[in-house]
């Protein structure tokens, strides 16, 4: 839970929380895992509201879902990496 919200704050613009922990800054940290922009995951502006937000992530979740394409990794993939999108960007703190 600790990285997801470093993720999120990240991906948001804002600061994120320090720690003594982090050894790597997390721009560099991110890239190097290879994460896309969730913005650009879910093709939105970064200025997008969260309507705009919902409505993309549930237009990639049901073309991308597991169920509506069984046996298809890259679908799956796509759908998960929207809803880590969603989930980061929908969460307002």
């Amino acid at each position: 839970p600790r990285r997801a919200a470093l993720r999120c704050h990240a991906s948001r613009g804002a600061a994120a929380p320090t720690s003594a922990f982090r050894r790597a800054p997390l721009s560099r940290a991110l890239s190097s895992r290879g994460k896309r922009d969730y913005y650009e995951v879910l093709g939105v502006q970064r200025g997008a509201s969260d309507g705009e937000i919902k409505k993309a992530y549930r237009q990639l979740a049901k073309k991308h879902h597991p169920d509506a394409n069984p046996g298809d990794e890259s679908a799956t993939q796509k759908f998960q990496e929207a809803s880590e999108a969603y989930e980061c960007l929908s969460d307002r703190e």
